[in-house]
């Protein structure tokens, strides 16, 4: 059993390498520097010039290198997934209340970004590759500052260019916790 397991894990890199590789420089730039300001252990063990020639493979293998006997457990290399038929990277947060996705491939040019409740309700924000919203989407009302705070982090790692008077705004109305 221990042997198709494996196999399973093996195929799957396989896949998520091939997507890997569709990646322009600019959407590996991106994924960079988001999960760079995420903490995210492969981020933090490999620099930006390096994200742009290594292999998944590679940078796992730079990255388990790097773990730490007795820390937590790091995400080894960037994970990939689909969202509306788009092959890309998919960061979920460990809470289920953000999802960032970054599309790949020469036709692709925008970031969605998520937030999510408990309940269902979600804002779902794309943003083009300047940082500014360009579509939103929402179900459920009652978003809070703690939403608000969310989305502004997580468009702040993927666009750390932008300053204030730049900076989209989260596209419903927020009330105080």
């Amino acid at each position: 059993m221990k042997e198709v397991v494996d196999s399973y894990y093996d195929c799957l890199f396989q896949a998520e390498e091939t997507i890997w590789g569709l990646a322009t420089p600019k959407q590996k730039e991106i994924v960079y520097r988001f999960a760079h300001a995420y903490g995210h252990l492969w981020a933090m063990a490999i620099t930006q010039r390096e994200v742009q020639c290594l292999s998944l493979g590679e940078i796992r293998s730079i990255a388990a290198e790097r773990q730490r006997p007795g820390l937590p457990y790091g995400i080894e290399y960037p994970s990939m997934g689909q969202v509306d038929g788009h092959l890309g990277y998919h960061h979920v947060s460990g809470s289920g209340r953000l999802e960032v996705f970054v599309p790949f491939g020469d036709e692709e040019s925008r970031v969605m970004v998520t937030i999510t409740r408990p309940d269902g309700s979600f804002v779902r924000t794309y943003l083009d590759y300047s940082g500014d919203l360009q579509v939103s989407e929402y179900r459920g009302e009652g978003w809070y500052t703690r939403h608000l705070a969310a989305w502004n982090r997580a468009v702040e790692a993927l666009f750390p260019h932008l300053d204030w008077g730049n900076f989209p705004r989260f596209p419903v109305p927020v009330g105080n916790d």
